[in-house]
């Protein structure tokens, strides 16, 4: 019985590893095949609400009183507006088999991470011409609104007294960066027994881009940038006496905040404009425009 069972067991070790034999020797790979996969991500796409939600913004700004009211006062307009913009990330990888020679299946198979951002914002806009202006910005009332509660703004320049000169600009914000990492992995399979005989990897990487930038305005007052005007400041009151400041609507809010009162109506202080002139403590924050 030993003798049977031990027969047994040597035929089927035969069996089986005539199988292996026969199923390795017809696996091959032929020269020319190829294989690949991968996914992109639009970035932009994944954010779509957000950016339409910013450019139904800019279209309600575009037609709103407060911009038709500045338009009629200054000229100063936003036409039109373009966010042509791509933000992309991506993986790939590709697999091929380039040649079985001296008994060796040589495969190459390349892995990329990439990103591709495209910037293209245009805007259309009236605005000053290139240049230094020396500008103010005039207000009157009708000559029977005795409140002016219906007031006229006018954006003038300072010289010749006449509304400033205003031109159509293209504005571009434009640019582009693009990276790409690569490896790449050469790998040698013995065609018999496709064990992996030799492996050579390269690692690449990639970076482009470029900006454009044209026509952006840098208005600025008194040499200073109006983007950074008022930053975390607020308009001060400087008591007569010299030493005392206080928010400016501090100033006629029936409450002595100076120590002199020159901050309220009745003891004999007025207040200078800007222009030279000076008007009672009555008129300061009472809602209507009495500087000229």
């Amino acid at each position: 019985m030993y003798k049977n069972a031990l027969f047994a067991f040597l035929v089927a070790v035969f069996l089986l590893g005539s199988q292996a034999t026969s199923a390795v020797e017809e696996s091959n790979f032929p020269v020319g095949d190829k294989w690949a996969f991968g996914k992109e991500i639009d970035l932009l796409e994944e954010a779509s609400s957000e950016i339409s939600e910013l450019e139904n913004n800019l279209t309600e700004l575009m037609s709103s009183e407060e911009a038709e009211m500045l338009k009629n006062a200054t000229g100063l307009e936003l036409k039109s507006f373009e966010l042509n913009n791509e933000a992309i990330i991506g993986f790939y990888y590709t697999g091929e088999v380039i040649d079985d020679l001296d008994q060796m299946v040589h495969m190459q198979t390349e892995q990329s991470l990439y990103s591709h951002t495209v910037i293209g914002t245009k805007f259309t806009s009236m605005l000053p011409e290139e240049g230094k202006h020396d500008v103010r910005f005039e207000t009157s009332c009708q000559e029977d609104d005795e409140e002016c509660e219906d007031p006229e703004f006018k954006l003038l320049d300072n010289e010749t007294g006449e509304q400033l000169a205003l031109e159509e600009i293209n504005t571009e914000l434009g640019g582009s960066m693009h990276y790409v990492a690569k490896i790449t992995q050469d790998t040698w399979w013995t065609q018999d027994t496709h064990e992996l005989a030799r492996t050579e990897i390269t690692f690449a990487v990639g970076v482009a881009g470029g900006i454009t930038i044209r026509n952006v305005p840098n208005l600025t007052f008194d040499g200073v940038s109006i983007l950074d005007m008022g930053e975390g400041e607020e308009v001060e009151f400087e008591c007569d006496n010299g030493y005392e400041t206080y928010p400016f609507y501090y100033a006629n809010d029936g409450w002595e905040d100076c120590d002199d009162g020159s901050d309220e109506p009745g003891n004999g202080y007025y207040f200078e404009c800007d222009d030279g002139s000076s008007v009672t403590m009555d008129y300061v924050n009472d809602g209507i425009w009495h500087c000229d």
